[in-house]
């Protein structure tokens, strides 16, 4: 997991010098020169793409709560516990990343691109496959040692799989979205001091 920095938030940005209003010294400013990342898609499909992502996380979370805060004893075993722990861990960047892109804007900076777009493709995937593992370890265990109480540890593993279904839907969503880089004809004040490039 690789943690955002000073430099990543600002790439794509460029420093410039303008002079203060009071004419004694100047003052550096960051202003974004950077393409911008805009989806391939119309603005009504761009607002149901962010209405979809919003009611699937959010499902994903409910399903993965309904089968993991219940006395199934599926959920009793140090496997089932352990990619339930991995489960929640990646829903809740999983989650992060879908609030991201739900606040972005239309025309996304570099930073906010990689921050949304990136990040539900990465999360999303790992909660779904941390989910589907929770449900496979979860059911095995209940056939092996509750086969009297079965069907309810069939019940709970197929809530953690639509939970992880959710969770892939956004993700195959997603990498399905094409995106375009958009020239940014942004003029910079006075002259150029670097460049986060």
């Amino acid at each position: 997991m690789k943690l955002s920095t000073f430099v990543d938030y600002f790439e794509g940005y460029t420093e410039a010098k303008i002079p203060k209003k009071n004419g004694k010294g100047y003052k550096i400013i960051r202003i974004y020169t950077g393409n911008y990342h805009v989806q391939n898609v119309s603005d009504r499909q761009w607002i149901l793409k962010k209405f979809a992502y919003a009611v699937l996380i959010i499902a994903a979370v409910f399903f993965f709560l309904a089968a993991s805060l219940n006395r199934n004893p599926g959920n009793s075993t140090v496997f089932v516990a352990l990619f339930s722990g991995f489960s929640a861990f990646s829903l809740i960047f999983a989650s992060v990343s879908c609030i991201n892109y739900i606040c972005s804007s239309r025309k996304m900076t570099v930073f906010m691109w990689k921050k949304s777009s990136g990040g539900i493709k990465r999360w999303c995937f790992a909660s779904a496959c941390c989910l589907f593992c929770t449900a496979v370890t979860s059911f095995i265990y209940m056939l092996f040692f509750f086969r009297d109480i079965f069907f309810m540890g069939l019940l709970y593993s197929i809530v953690y799989c639509l939970g992880g279904l959710c969770a892939f839907a956004i993700n195959k969503i997603e990498t399905m979205t094409e995106y375009f880089e958009e020239f940014n004809n942004v003029q910079t004040p006075f002259y150029q001091e670097g460049n986060f490039l």
